[in-house]
């Protein structure tokens, strides 16, 4: 059965934002008659254009193989995941209390297994049900003995199924650039249903990987809802992907697997780029507040 932490939080994912009016084991209810159902304890909230060739393509993607992009063997991404993290903690540290968080688009879980010392309830969301069901496993694993915050949803960043103000920190970590590359309109929707579902003053934290000349379209992006700037950084991580693509040829090698997957070695690399400038680096990353 659902709890009240995450149905409190939850609204019709289309223009209406009704809210909830029933749940079982089975469906949940909005006040607007639209019924989604729930397989395994996870509420599925997508209809009509959310059901496309693009979720077919994530699904198939994440049942065709373990770990897909290999993040945890893969020293780059490692860092990206504990920078995200650290920027979560620091939101917690300054708002002097435990957040009400949304890691939207959360993969396998990644990052979403290290946000629990800060949260009080935590959703992770995305459009892939085997992606969530292998998201709740880990985050269930790390948080074993411990009081869980965690809730996992399958849903749309276009149509988010939660009620205005819900959230006090968004994670959008890696994928609205690339999802919508080639729609502007798209990405930008995106970004007004992330502004709708925060608080006020609530904070996004977006990331993505990009080549540095699109940097300033991300936060533009990032900015095209009212969003007020907090900090814009660089990850400064090109020369890992430099080497990662360097050893393309090589990467069943155990030796070129230990070098990439190793944390020390990504950030010397990092250190070196820093020398360098932006225009080395391949992720961006926008603090923001509503």
């Amino acid at each position: 059965m659902l709890e009240s932490r995450l149905t409190t939080l939850l609204a019709s994912p289309d223009e209406s934002n009704s809210l909830l009016k029933s749940f079982d084991n089975e469906s949940i209810n909005f006040e607007n008659a639209k019924t989604f159902p729930i397989i395994q304890g996870i509420p599925i909230f997508l209809e009509g254009n959310d059901r496309n060739a693009s979720t077919n393509f994530y699904e198939q993607f994440y049942q065709s193989q373990a770990e897909p992009w290999a993040y945890s063997e893969r020293a780059a991404e490692v860092l990206r995941h504990e920078y995200v993290a650290e920027q979560v903690a620091q939101i917690y540290k300054e708002k002097g209390k435990k957040l009400i968080i949304l890691d939207l688009g959360c993969s396998l879980g990644h990052i979403t297994e290290k946000l629990h010392p800060y949260s009080e309830v935590l959703v992770g969301l995305d459009i892939a049900y085997t992606a969530i069901a292998t998201a709740k496993k880990r985050c269930e694993e790390v948080i074993r003995g411990k009081e869980n915050p965690y809730f996992f949803v399958v849903g749309s960043c276009l149509n988010l199924p939660f009620r205005e103000g819900a959230f006090d920190v968004v994670v959008a970590s890696d994928g609205i650039w690339g999802w919508f590359e080639n729609d502007a309109e798209m990405s930008k929707k995106a970004v007004s249903e992330i502004y709708k579902v925060l608080k006020n003053n609530g904070i996004v934290v977006h990331t993505d990987y990009l080549h540095p000349n699109n940097f300033p379209k991300f936060v533009e992006l990032t900015l095209s809802s009212p969003f007020q700037l907090i900090k814009e950084e660089f990850l400064y991580d090109r020369l890992w992907y430099r080497t990662e693509s360097l050893f393309k040829a090589l990467k069943s090698q155990s030796w070129v697997k230990n070098l990439l997957s190793n944390v020390g070695f990504a950030k010397g690399l990092k250190q070196i780029a820093k020398l360098l400038g932006a225009k080395y680096s391949k992720h961006i990353s926008i603090i923001a507040k509503k």
